[in-house]
């Protein structure tokens, strides 16, 4: 379920369907006619209010007044002449409506209807059809640019640089365009009606009535069969770097020239509600089931998948808006259709959980698909949310370093039941988990369990007196869930977090309730307008998820997994093999839980150590039927330490080049044999045979292990059982280093030796001073 408010474009309105709204068409035929073809003109509706961040078109859709940040509507709303002092940023209303409008520096050009109107930042002067109006606006119209990081900083917490937003007098404008405007006393708004002559630019699709046709949301919930219309439309709609914008879900997929139809509505790029990843996913399932002979189809979603692996964040998920990452756009987003749905796909790719996904294989590097898909996974382990100690689930979004933030006004800093079903289940689906992936299943599911509202569920009832046609109630019933938990430290207790979109509702205690009693309405309530287009409940969330796919999937760990589909091509391309994989960033300590359930296990577990940007710099291989002693490890690996004795030591031998030192973060005893493998390509070529020497740190000496390996793919692969300093050589180090020794660490032969050397300097010194004292005095004597 998509709990996201999606910016919304939508459908035209000619001025044929506004009939119902009489006043407003014949009003706006007045202003227009005798210049204007009535044939090539729409009517668009707005809305705008105080303190709101966001705008209503046509039907009541709200969009954001700005596509990246919040911010609010200033002055007041009820002055509908041109004197009005409603200031707002309209960039996003003027795309919406398909009208030219530009900023360049502190210049601001709106075009629409032949005429043209330029404003000018700390300016009340405006330019009209190049006739130029002094003191057009008064001081409160002026203007103005504003920096939402400082001016609205509680509402964009995830800013991190100053993002400036450009305030114009709503009135003003829109009565110099001709708009008709009234005060919409129904829902306390400024409302206009706005006559758009068509231009290249005006959004013109068309779109289908819900339930009927092949719609954008139908594309979106993978329901759309296989039809080479929209398969050439997806093709047409890849942006250039490879990505999808998001559309309107009501919008026809099958329609001729989808591009120029959509006009000032060509977007960027974006993965929010399932967008790139709904079109390749399509793409794969046309492929796989046609067989096209033209080859564009398959160009395009390699680039996709390329787009993906190309954008994934250093940390191993997805921003919202990956090449247009600017303020909640450029968070990292788990749910809400990003990167658990861009880790779904890349999964079906990497291991072949299905057979569209053959051809792929043929045309994408598979092996960069598989470290993405790891990186993701590693991404989803380190960020699920905790609380005293005990785990939890996820939050819908977070900062570049991993902290929770916030996204729009109603998204606020809380874990997100929502996104927490949508991991869970994405972790089911790997075959052989490991230990990390499976607490993070089972604490997920668990805390889910606990956050169900008992005895009440959420209920939608039409009521055709409302504007969208229906109101939603908590009512007694069978249990639901809350789409947000706030974590009440007081009480150790999570509890719903039902946030508006107006940002001093942050908190509300209700979204809506059937018996009102005792309850102000004003004040306590979710506003209508939010709470009928967001979802704040879900009485399904996790019935099937904490029950049959859980038990199912505790039976597949107790069993086996259900077998991959292969290759038909390759063969097995599982790239997981019968023994789980563990991905640990360097400086994590295993913990010595790690080393219990792989004894119990009795499997051989990989753990692959990666450095900040997500490489894999050393692999360990603990074989579970050898381990024992279950103490916590830290694998990191450092190659090449120029710092260790042991670097020093074959300096002073001069076969550095000759030579690589391993120091290990851990030094002692470890759990079991280890098998490590380092990569050595920067020193040895492969094919080369060294040897493995031991660094005695008491003795000041290597020993050699009696391991000669030959370097394979770029790396070396040797056992250890235990932690230090080691060599790796193509030369017998034994022989060159017999002559070459450090001052041994552990050996107080000799300490003697020094003690009494340095005695007789100190004895030497102190006759030297006092001679000389002697003779100073002796000379004074005289």
């Amino acid at each position: 379920m998509n709990r996201i408010l999606k910016k919304v474009l939508v459908g035209i309105l000619t001025a044929s369907m506004l009939v119902t709204v009489a006043p407003v068409v014949s009003q706006a035929t007045t202003i227009t006619k005798g210049r204007f073809d009535f044939s090539q003109m729409t009517v668009r509706r707005v809305w705008f209010n105080t303190n709101d961040p966001v705008f209503l078109i046509d039907n009541y859709n709200r969009v954001w007044l700005d596509e990246n940040v919040n911010v609010l509507a200033t002055g007041n709303y009820a002055t509908i002449t041109s004197a009005g002092d409603l200031m707002a940023p309209m960039k996003e209303m003027f795309k919406q409506i398909g009208v030219d409008y530009s900023e360049s520096g502190n210049d601001i050009t709106i075009t629409m209807n032949g005429e043209t109107l330029r404003l000018t930042i700390g300016s009340n002067d405006v330019v009209f059809n190049g006739n130029t109006l002094i003191d057009a606006l008064s001081a409160a119209q002026i203007p103005k640019s504003v920096n939402a990081k400082t001016e609205y900083a509680a509402a964009n917490t995830f800013l991190t640089q100053d993002y400036y937003v450009t305030y114009l007098p709503v009135a003003y404008i829109l009565n110099k365009f001709g708009a008709d405007i009234y005060l919409d006393s129904n829902i306390k708004s400024f409302y206009a009606a706005i006559p758009v002559i068509n231009t290249s630019v005006t959004p013109s699709y068309s779109t289908a009535a819900q339930g009927y046709g092949s719609r954008y949301d139908g594309l979106l919930l993978e329901t759309l069969t296989s039809d080479t219309a929209i398969a050439d439309n997806i093709v047409a709609l890849q942006n250039a770097d490879g990505g999808f914008a998001s559309l309107p879900s009501n919008m026809d997929m099958t329609q001729s020239d989808i591009v120029n139809k959509l006009g000032s509505l060509r977007d960027t790029s974006t993965l929010i509600d399932g967008a790139t990843t709904a079109e390749l996913k399509y793409l794969a399932k046309y492929i796989t089931e046609t067989n096209p002979a033209d080859s564009k189809y398959q160009d395009v979603f390699k680039k996709g998948i390329q787009f993906l692996t190309d954008n994934q964040h250093a940390t191993g998920a997805w921003q919202m808006s990956p090449t247009a990452a600017v303020g909640f756009n450029g968070n990292l987003e788990v749910g809400n259709g990003s990167t658990i749905a861009v880790l779904g796909l890349l999964s079906d790719v990497a291991v072949l959980n299905n057979q569209n996904y053959v051809f792929a294989r043929k045309i994408v590097n598979v092996d960069i698909v598989k470290a993405a898909v790891l990186k993701g996974n590693d991404f989803l382990i380190s960020t699920q949310m905790s609380n005293d100690g005990v785990k939890a689930g996820w939050a819908s979004q977070y900062k570049a370093d991993g902290t929770v933030t916030m996204g729009r006004t109603y998204e606020r800093e809380s874990v997100s039941s929502f996104t927490t079903k949508a991991v869970a289940q994405y972790l089911m689906t790997i075959h052989d988990p490991s230990v990390l992936v499976q607490e993070a299943i089972n604490t997920s599911v668990t805390w889910l369990n606990s956050v169900k509202i008992v005895g009440k569920e959420v209920k939608s009832v039409a009521d055709t007196s409302m504007n969208n046609g229906f109101d939603v109630y908590l009512v007694d019933g069978a249990g639901t869930w809350a789409s947000n938990y706030a974590y009440d430290a007081a009480t150790k207790l999570y509890k719903p977090l039902y946030s508006d979109v107006d940002p001093s509702r942050a908190n509300q205690p209700y979204v809506n309730m059937y018996e009102l009693k005792g309850i102000n309405t004003t004040n306590d309530l979710i506003l209508y307008a939010t709470r009928t287009t967001i979802s704040y409940y879900d009485n399904d969330l996790a019935v099937e998820l904490s029950g049959s796919e859980f038990t199912n999937w505790k039976s597949y760990l107790s069993n086996g997994f259900p077998a991959i589909p292969t290759d038909p091509n390759v063969g097995d391309n599982t790239g997981t093999g019968s023994n789980p994989v563990i991905t640990v960033p360097a400086g994590q300590v295993v913990d010595s839980s790690v080393f219990e359930t792989i004894k119990a296990n009795g499997s051989t577990v990989q753990i692959n150590v990666t450095d900040p940007n997500g490489n894999i710099i050393a692999s360990w291989a603990f074989d579970g039927n050898t381990i024992n002693s279950f103490t916590p490890v830290a694998l990191g690996v450092v190659i090449n330490a120029t710092s260790t004795n042991a670097q020093k030591l074959i300096d002073k031998a001069n076969v550095a080049n000759k030579s690589v030192v391993i120091h290990f973060d851990y030094s002692g005893e470890l759990p079991g044999p280890a098998k490590v493998k380092v990569n050595v390509q920067d020193k040895f070529a492969n094919g080369t045979q060294v040897k493995l020497y031991y660094f005695n740190e008491s003795s000041g000496k290597l020993e050699f292990q009696n391991q000669i390996i030959t370097v394979a793919d770029g790396s070396a692969e040797f056992t250890i059982t235990h932690c230090s300093d080691y060599v790796l050589s193509d030369v017998s180090l034994g022989d060159t280093l017999d002559n070459v020794k450090l001052p041994q660490t552990g050996d107080h032969t000799n300490i003697w030796l020094y003690i009494i050397i340095g005695v007789g300097a100190l004895c030497m010194v102190g006759g030297l001073f006092v001679y000389n004292g002697m003779k100073k005095k002796t000379t004074t004597d005289k």
